[in-house]
């Protein structure tokens, strides 16, 4: 996908809300994704209301035990959506990307420290 970096300066702020970050296209949305701060109030309110509507829309399908916006814990520092899909489970369908956040699959049988990671 192709990120226009263009206006990544006009929203590179501390002040980012919730209402500015859906307010961005797609294109921005990736870009302003990997500079979210988790410590910080304003963009962890943007974390919890991504993982909120990722799993309204994707949680039902079987295959997911757990969803959690926030840091992969092997790749980071990377902002992602992890999905937790456990042993003996149907694949599950979910986009590349959900509101700029890019999906890291995490299966149980792929992983020893599976149940590490999702703490």
């Amino acid at each position: 996908m192709n990120v226009d970096m263009s206006n990544f300066k006009k929203y590179n702020s501390d002040n980012l809300s919730v209402q500015d970050y859906y307010n961005l296209n797609e294109s921005d949305k990736i870009a302003i994704c990997q500079e979210l701060n988790m410590y910080n109030d304003r963009h962890l309110q943007i974390f919890k209301q991504v993982e909120k509507r990722f799993i309204e829309l994707y949680g039902d399908q079987d295959g997911i035990e757990l969803v959690k916006c926030g840091m992969a814990p092997m790749l980071g520092p990377l902002n992602c959506i992890k999905v937790f899909i456990p042993r003996g489970k149907k694949p599950v369908k979910v986009p590349e990307y959900f509101d700029g956040f890019p999906i890291f699959k995490i299966y149980e049988s792929h992983y020893k420290s599976y149940n590490d990671i999702k703490m």
